[in-house]
Protein backbone atom coordinates (compact mmCIF):
# COMPACT_ATOMS: atom_id res chain seq x y z
CA UNK A 1 0.00 0.00 0.00
CA UNK A 2 1.56 3.11 -0.85
CA UNK A 3 2.09 6.03 1.69
CA UNK A 4 -0.23 8.45 0.47
CA UNK A 5 -2.81 5.88 0.84
CA UNK A 6 -1.67 4.72 4.52
CA UNK A 7 -1.55 8.73 5.16
CA UNK A 8 -5.33 9.07 3.82
CA UNK A 9 -6.16 5.68 5.72
CA UNK A 10 -4.99 7.34 9.06
CA UNK A 11 -7.31 10.58 8.99
CA UNK A 12 -10.16 8.56 7.97
CA UNK A 13 -9.82 6.38 10.75
CA UNK A 14 -8.94 9.10 13.02
CA UNK A 15 -11.90 11.39 11.90
CA UNK A 16 -14.34 8.27 12.08
CA UNK A 17 -13.05 7.30 15.98
CA UNK A 18 -13.35 10.83 16.87
CA UNK A 19 -16.05 12.52 14.80
CA UNK A 20 -17.91 13.85 18.04
CA UNK A 21 -14.64 15.36 19.29
CA UNK A 22 -12.51 16.33 16.09
CA UNK A 23 -12.87 19.96 15.99
CA UNK A 24 -11.82 19.76 19.83
CA UNK A 25 -8.66 17.52 18.95
CA UNK A 26 -7.50 20.11 16.07
CA UNK A 27 -8.38 22.93 18.43
CA UNK A 28 -6.04 21.39 20.89
CA UNK A 29 -3.33 20.54 18.84
CA UNK A 30 -2.89 24.54 17.92
CA UNK A 31 -2.95 25.58 21.03
CA UNK A 32 -0.13 22.96 22.19
CA UNK A 33 1.51 23.79 18.42
CA UNK A 34 1.58 27.44 18.96
CA UNK A 35 3.31 27.20 22.61
CA UNK A 36 6.07 25.34 21.20
CA UNK A 37 6.51 28.34 18.15
CA UNK A 38 7.00 31.53 20.04
CA UNK A 39 5.42 34.14 18.16
CA UNK A 40 3.23 31.79 15.56
CA UNK A 41 0.25 33.19 17.08
CA UNK A 42 1.00 36.65 16.68
CA UNK A 43 1.76 36.30 13.06
CA UNK A 44 0.71 38.93 11.00
CA UNK A 45 -0.17 39.10 7.39
CA UNK A 46 -1.02 36.03 5.45
CA UNK A 47 0.31 32.16 6.30
CA UNK A 48 0.50 29.04 4.93
CA UNK A 49 -0.51 25.90 6.52
CA UNK A 50 1.57 23.30 4.18
CA UNK A 51 0.47 19.84 4.53
CA UNK A 52 -2.60 20.75 6.65
CA UNK A 53 -3.79 17.29 7.16
CA UNK A 54 -7.89 17.29 7.48
CA UNK A 55 -8.26 20.15 8.88
CA UNK A 56 -5.72 22.76 9.52
CA UNK A 57 -5.11 23.83 13.06
CA UNK A 58 -5.03 26.96 12.27
CA UNK A 59 -8.41 27.47 11.79
CA UNK A 60 -8.61 28.40 15.56
CA UNK A 61 -5.98 30.59 15.33
CA UNK A 62 -7.65 33.71 13.80
CA UNK A 63 -4.87 34.03 11.76
CA UNK A 64 -5.70 34.60 7.72
CA UNK A 65 -3.87 31.77 5.97
CA UNK A 66 -4.31 28.96 3.72
CA UNK A 67 -3.41 25.81 3.51
CA UNK A 68 -2.18 22.70 1.27
CA UNK A 69 -2.09 19.23 1.12
CA UNK A 70 -1.33 16.84 -2.00
CA UNK A 71 -4.05 14.61 -0.50
CA UNK A 72 -7.25 17.94 -0.28
CA UNK A 73 -9.22 16.29 -2.57
CA UNK A 74 -9.53 12.84 -0.32
CA UNK A 75 -9.99 14.74 2.77
CA UNK A 76 -13.11 16.78 1.28
CA UNK A 77 -14.66 13.45 0.73
CA UNK A 78 -14.73 13.40 4.12
CA UNK A 79 -14.97 16.74 5.67
CA UNK A 80 -16.34 20.26 3.87
CA UNK A 81 -13.47 22.29 3.78
CA UNK A 82 -13.51 25.84 2.93
CA UNK A 83 -12.07 27.04 -0.48
CA UNK A 84 -8.49 28.52 0.99
CA UNK A 85 -7.52 24.68 0.97
CA UNK A 86 -5.50 23.45 -2.34
CA UNK A 87 -3.50 21.03 -3.10
CA UNK A 88 -0.75 23.63 -4.06
CA UNK A 89 -0.59 27.16 -4.62
CA UNK A 90 2.36 29.93 -6.05
CA UNK A 91 1.28 32.29 -3.66
CA UNK A 92 3.80 34.06 -1.31
CA UNK A 93 3.61 34.08 2.61
CA UNK A 94 4.44 35.69 5.38
CA UNK A 95 4.81 32.77 7.82
CA UNK A 96 4.56 29.01 6.79
CA UNK A 97 3.68 26.36 9.19
CA UNK A 98 4.63 22.89 8.45
CA UNK A 99 4.13 20.35 11.23
CA UNK A 100 5.07 16.92 10.91
CA UNK A 101 5.12 16.98 6.95
CA UNK A 102 8.95 16.42 6.66
CA UNK A 103 9.20 12.79 7.58
CA UNK A 104 5.66 12.42 5.40
CA UNK A 105 7.41 12.59 2.13
CA UNK A 106 10.03 11.00 0.30
CA UNK A 107 11.67 14.08 -1.56
CA UNK A 108 12.78 16.27 1.57
CA UNK A 109 14.45 18.64 -0.56
CA UNK A 110 12.07 19.45 -2.82
CA UNK A 111 9.34 19.86 -0.14
CA UNK A 112 12.00 22.74 1.49
CA UNK A 113 12.66 23.96 -1.63
CA UNK A 114 9.18 24.83 -2.28
CA UNK A 115 9.03 26.00 1.21
CA UNK A 116 11.25 28.76 0.65
CA UNK A 117 9.96 29.58 -2.76
CA UNK A 118 6.54 30.44 -1.21
CA UNK A 119 7.89 32.25 1.77
CA UNK A 120 8.20 36.13 0.80
CA UNK A 121 11.41 37.67 1.75
CA UNK A 122 12.60 38.17 5.72
CA UNK A 123 9.41 34.78 5.84
CA UNK A 124 9.07 33.08 8.97
CA UNK A 125 8.99 29.18 8.85
CA UNK A 126 7.58 27.42 11.42
CA UNK A 127 8.33 24.02 11.91
CA UNK A 128 7.32 21.02 13.90
CA UNK A 129 8.95 17.31 12.65
CA UNK A 130 8.71 13.82 15.41
CA UNK A 131 11.90 12.47 16.05
CA UNK A 132 10.41 9.08 16.20
CA UNK A 133 12.01 5.88 17.98
CA UNK A 134 10.45 3.78 15.02
CA UNK A 135 9.51 3.89 11.88
CA UNK A 136 5.65 4.39 10.83
CA UNK A 137 3.11 3.54 8.02
CA UNK A 138 3.15 6.58 7.09
CA UNK A 139 6.63 7.66 7.42
CA UNK A 140 9.31 7.88 4.83
CA UNK A 141 12.76 8.17 6.81
CA UNK A 142 13.43 8.70 11.02
CA UNK A 143 14.58 12.34 11.34
CA UNK A 144 17.16 13.79 14.00
CA UNK A 145 18.14 17.62 14.59
CA UNK A 146 21.04 16.57 12.70
CA UNK A 147 18.88 15.63 9.42
CA UNK A 148 16.83 18.80 9.40
CA UNK A 149 19.78 20.88 9.83
CA UNK A 150 21.20 19.20 6.38
CA UNK A 151 17.92 20.12 4.65
CA UNK A 152 17.14 23.35 5.94
CA UNK A 153 19.59 26.36 5.12
CA UNK A 154 17.20 29.08 6.65
CA UNK A 155 18.16 31.52 9.49
CA UNK A 156 17.21 29.79 12.55
CA UNK A 157 15.65 32.07 15.16
CA UNK A 158 14.19 29.23 17.74
CA UNK A 159 14.26 25.39 18.65
CA UNK A 160 13.26 23.40 21.53
CA UNK A 161 12.28 19.76 21.78
CA UNK A 162 9.98 18.22 23.69
CA UNK A 163 9.64 14.65 24.64
CA UNK A 164 5.94 12.54 24.42
CA UNK A 165 7.13 9.06 25.92
CA UNK A 166 3.85 7.66 25.48
CA UNK A 167 4.53 7.95 21.70
CA UNK A 168 7.59 7.24 21.48
CA UNK A 169 8.83 9.91 20.17
CA UNK A 170 10.24 13.54 20.38
CA UNK A 171 8.11 16.87 18.76
CA UNK A 172 10.95 18.88 17.79
CA UNK A 173 9.86 22.61 17.24
CA UNK A 174 12.15 25.44 15.10
CA UNK A 175 11.25 28.86 13.93
CA UNK A 176 13.48 29.95 11.04
CA UNK A 177 13.71 33.54 8.92
CA UNK A 178 13.97 33.09 5.08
Amino acid sequence: MSKAIEEMNWWKNFYNNNKENFTNIREKDWFNRSKNLPGLKDEIGVGLDYGCGLLSMLEFSGLKFDAIDPLIDGYREILALPDNYQKDTNKKYDWILCCNVLDHTDKPEELIADIKNKLKPGGRLYLEINFDDSLGNCHYEIYNKEKVDSLIDLEMIFETTERIEQDKQTAYYAKYKS
